[in-house]
């Protein structure tokens, strides 16, 4: 017997009644002004099984757009990038992706604690 699961603006996945699942990976979109951070932390992403790095990139005027387009699961941006993002743009991405989860980098986290923010189901988006 098998049952459908629909996921928002996710393929449908087939399940078995006998517990076998599809591994579905978290989308991240990495966005850090800071190359070498950037490139690290895309390196660190790349080589989990659970994550599905879609995008590492600098902010540009075109990166609200190119967030909404990635379908993403997480928005992981660094401390600099937020103040390119204000409230009301954060709340804009959050309108547009009911689902999305939004982490904030702290300098001093290591990438298990990183890797550990995005995974997890509760919601780290600080104001």
């Amino acid at each position: 017997m098998e049952t459908l699961t629909q996921w928002p603006t996710q393929p449908v996945t087939r399940t078995r009644s006998v517990m076998t699942t599809r591994h579905i990976p978290v989308r991240v979109f990495l966005l850090s002004d800071h190359r070498l951070l950037r490139d690290a932390l895309a390196r660190t992403l790349k080589n989990q099984a659970e994550i599905s790095l879609v995008a590492a990139q600098e902010c540009s005027p075109n990166t609200i757009a190119e967030i909404i387009e990635s379908s993403c699961d997480v928005l992981l941006v660094d401390p600099v990038n937020t103040s390119a993002f204000d409230s009301q743009v954060l709340d804009q991405l959050q309108d547009a992706f009911s689902h999305l989860k939004i982490v904030m980098i702290e300098m001093e986290a290591k990438s298990a604690d990183i890797i550990a923010a995005i995974l997890s189901d509760a919601r780290t988006l600080q104001d």
